[in-house]
């Protein structure tokens, strides 16, 4: 499927979510939205549940490119790291898709659990477990303190998705500018609680 395509199928499905909600949504308006036939829609998304997963992955790849971030982290010290990847991470979340993709989780997930399945496996534990690495380095090398990295590494992703949605659903009058400074204080609060001092 051409990339323009694919961007366009994308975006209407976030509309789309956003208007109607997953359960409300039909892949027939999402067809219609983009201006393509069922069949090709279905051919590329068989189910409404592997175009969320469609979504997810396209968060994954584009705003979260975990391995990309990560690259040279020789050159930073771990707190560097750590806070450069919680800022630009929370950031990357508060953009495209992310928005649309937690408000359905929070707002249909009791509903529809494989809307949080999807996410966790392919947003959650990718981040969970890099940050999760970095504390456990950290903690080996005399920089952080974490006691369970696991679990902080937890509180850290909560913390990062909080921080996306709380501009969007408690003060959505908030600038983008907001977003980047609340995901740079986030991180700085964030380290200040590994570090070791």
């Amino acid at each position: 499927m051409p990339e323009n395509r694919l961007d366009r199928i994308h975006a209407a499905a976030c509309a789309a979510f956003l208007k109607k909600g997953y359960g409300g949504t039909k892949m027939e308006d999402i067809a219609a939205s983009v201006g393509v036939g069922r069949s090709a829609l279905y051919a590329s998304f068989p189910t409404k549940e592997a175009l969320f997963r469609g979504l997810v992955t396209n968060l994954v790849e584009h705003a979260l490119p975990l391995e990309r971030i990560l690259q040279g982290i020789e050159a930073q010290t771990l707190p560097e790291v750590l806070g450069d990847l919680i800022a630009r991470l929370t950031l990357a979340m508060s953009k495209g898709a992310g928005p649309v993709l937690h408000r359905l989780i929070i707002a249909e997930g009791a509903q529809f659990p494989e809307l949080g399945r999807a996410y966790r496996k392919g947003v959650l534990q990718p981040l969970v477990t890099t940050v999760e690495g970095l504390l456990e380095l950290g903690v080996r090398r005399g920089e952080f303190t974490a006691p369970d990295t696991r679990l902080a590494a937890q509180h850290i992703a909560g913390a990062m998705i909080m921080t996306v949605l709380w501009p969007r659903v408690f003060d959505p009058r908030a600038s983008k500018a907001k977003v980047l400074e609340a995901a740079n204080a986030l991180a700085g609060m964030l380290l200040y609680g590994v570090l070791k001092r």
